[in-house]
């Protein structure tokens, strides 16, 4: 049983989340030091993001020992089978340690008595560790009507405007434990959509987190400006623009300075360090909404391939969703195979977890000018998935120069190209 439970607790300081539904208690773990640092932790985790040191200081352990726990295993992804080894092994101990003492009471009481007090036993152990927050609907009715009575108010919005009229009404906007997905190849504007939500819910006085794996923060803010300024992003980032465009600058430097945009931008950023980023953003600074850019390039510790990486970090942007109550806006890359057609979900590149995962899942697609091969004729936002919605198609207007995707007012949104 020692050894299932160092490699659960190594998964647990790997992702402490785990914790938050995870059934197995304190009292099923045999290891001293196991059971220490599961405690230590859970109760650390309900404050703030805990650090190994930190951990080693509230548990009394080592901090080598801990690190050295937390090396024990590769990837968490697999957490639950440790967990059903845990708790099997743990109730195996509890029936064989009841059942001899039933046996010896068997002198002093009848069968009935003896076959009920362990089918009570069977019971409990069942209900101990199988329902995981089991909830009575009936004492959810008072919330829910009270929602109910917010939708209407907010006349179907259930979430955050991203400023994309078609993208909101298809989706009700970016919703709380909702994970969005954004595809597209390479330099076809998945990144400049997500900047330009992030400016649109921004202007709105929302707090909103940015991961950037990608680019830093002088290419994001460069091309913040552009996008609000309606500023030629060429011209700001060679600093070759106007008196007036300079003015456009100033004037959005003013704007940006009352507004919070939280920006963590981490080359070659592991999985643990994103998560525990934006719990801080979340938990910390009060943001609403996190952008992270992107999947793929997201490292993820004891993966031994490229596709299994890509599938837990899309797994685990849909637990962060619920787990911070926020949307959660996850930027993902298309295969090559893409080009030049209609993307589809299955175009995901390395994972087809994305299309399982995604509450609402947004493919973007242009078509361009026969003859000048490079002038976009038409954009669109593909909404392949939208869980408790309709698949339709956004039509957008991509202003490539300032970086804007906003309304094409003239087409809308319809039901095919």
């Amino acid at each position: 049983m020692t050894e299932y439970e160092e490699i659960f607790i190594s998964q647990v300081l790997q992702r402490p989340e785990i914790l938050n539904e995870t059934i197995i208690l304190p009292g099923m773990l045999e290891d001293w030091k196991c059971k220490q640092v599961f405690t230590t932790v859970k109760k650390m985790q309900a404050k703030s993001p805990a650090d190994l040191m930190a951990i080693s200081k509230e548990s009394g352990i080592a901090i080598h020992e801990i690190a050295g726990m937390e090396a024990i295993a590769g990837s968490p992804a697999n957490w639950r089978y440790y967990e059903n080894k845990i708790v099997d092994l743990w109730k195996r101990k509890v029936l064989k340690l009841s059942l001899i003492d039933k046996i010896k009471d068997m002198e002093h009481k009848n069968a009935n008595e003896v076959i009920a007090e362990i089918d009570e036993l069977l019971t409990s152990l069942s209900v101990s560790t199988g329902n995981r927050e089991i909830i009575n609907v009936g004492d959810k009715i008072m919330d829910y009507l009270g929602a109910v009575e917010e939708r209407r108010k907010n006349e179907g919005m259930l979430g955050l405007r991203t400023g994309i009229t078609g993208f909101d009404d298809a989706t009700c906007g970016l919703r709380p434990t909702l994970l969005y997905v954004i595809g597209a190849r390479p330099s076809q504007g998945k990144s400049a959509l997500a900047l330009n939500m992030v400016s649109n819910i921004a202007k709105q006085g929302i707090p909103v987190g940015y991961l950037s794996i990608e680019s830093s923060i002088t290419e994001l803010i460069d091309r913040l400006f552009a996008i609000r300024g309606r500023i030629d992003a060429r011209k700001i980032q060679t600093g070759m623009f106007s008196g007036a465009d300079f003015h456009r600058v100033m004037e959005t430097g003013a704007m940006f300075k009352t507004e919070k945009i939280l920006v963590w931008d981490k080359p070659n950023a592991y999985l643990e360090d994103c998560i525990s980023t934006a719990r801080q953003m979340v938990r910390g600074y009060g943001v609403k909404v996190l952008f992270v850019d992107y999947a793929q390039i997201i490292r993820v510790r004891g993966a031994q391939e490229k596709r299994a990486a890509v599938e837990e970090v899309s797994q685990s942007m849909k637990e962060l969703a619920r787990e911070l109550n926020v949307p959660v806006v996850l930027l993902a890359q298309l295969k090559r195979d893409a080009d030049n057609r209609r993307p589809e979900l299955s175009d995901f590149q390395w994972s087809s977890q994305f299309e399982q995962d995604a509450d609402v899942a947004a493919l973007i697609h242009h078509k361009y000018d026969k003859e000048k091969r490079y002038k976009i004729e038409r954009s669109y936002l593909l909404l392949e998935k939208v869980r408790d919605g309709k698949r339709c198609i956004v039509n957008i207007v991509f202003q490539p120069e300032f970086l804007r995707m906003i309304d094409d007012e003239e087409h809308g949104v319809t039901d095919d190209l």
